[in-house]
C-alpha cells in the first residue's frame, strides 16, 4: 500500500493478513486450525503441498499457539488427533483414536491402512500387532449389539480375504 495512504489500524491489519502476514495471521486467528489453513495458503510455492509443509506448518503454529488454545485449555481430543496426523505421528493418532475417542472404527481402519501401506517407522511386525489389536476391539464393539454382529463377521470375513489376496 501507498505509505502516504492513511488507512485505519484494523483496515491495514486486513491489508497485512491478506499479504501472509504470518505475525498478524497467528494473532488474529481464532484457533490454531484457523491458523494452520491461512498458513498452508499464503506459504504455497506452489500448486500443491506436500505433507512435510504440513507438518513444518503445524510445528510452526503450535510454537506461537502452544497445546493450549487461546482459553489456556490444552488441546481437546478430537484436535489432539489432528495434531498427530499433521505431525505424521501416526502410531500417536491411532492410540489417541482408540484410548482418548474410543474410536474403534476410525482406529482400525487407520491401523489397517497403515499396516497395508508399510507407512510405520517400526518393524511390520509392530505394525501388524497395532492392527490387529485395533480390529480385535473394533470387532467386540460390533459383536456387543445384537444388531451389529453381521456386521462384524462381515468385516472380519473382507479383511482375511484381503488379506489372503494381497499375499
Amino acid at each position: 500500500l501507498d505509505s502516504n495512504l492513511e488507512i485505519g489500524p484494523q483496515l491495514q491489519t486486513i491489508f497485512s493478513i491478506l499479504r501472509g502476514n504470518q505475525d498478524d495471521i497467528m494473532a488474529h486467528g481464532s484457533g490454531w486450525t484457523q491458523c494452520v489453513v491461512a498458513l498452508m495458503f499464503f506459504r504455497r510455492t506452489q500448486t500443491l503441498l506436500g505433507v512435510a509443509d504440513l507438518a513444518n506448518v503445524v510445528e510452526d503454529t503450535l510454537a506461537v499457539w502452544g497445546e493450549a488454545g487461546p482459553d489456556g485449555q490444552t488441546t481437546r481430543e478430537q484436535e489432539s488427533v489432528m495434531v498427530a496426523l499433521m505431525r505424521l505421528d501416526l502410531q500417536q493418532a491411532v492410540q489417541f483414536f482408540s484410548q482418548h475417542l474410543h474410536d474403534w472404527w476410525s482406529s482400525a481402519h487407520l491401523a489397517d491402512v497403515l499396516f497395508r501401506g508399510n507407512l510405520l517407522p517400526f518393524s511390520q511386525q509392530f505394525a501388524a500387532d497395532m492392527r490387529a489389536f485395533a480390529m480385535k476391539n473394533y470387532v467386540q464393539v460390533l459383536l456387543a449389539s445384537n444388531r451389529t454382529w453381521q456386521v462384524a463377521a462381515a468385516y472380519l470375513r473382507g479383511t482375511v480375504e484381503s488379506d489372503v489376496m494381497s499375499d
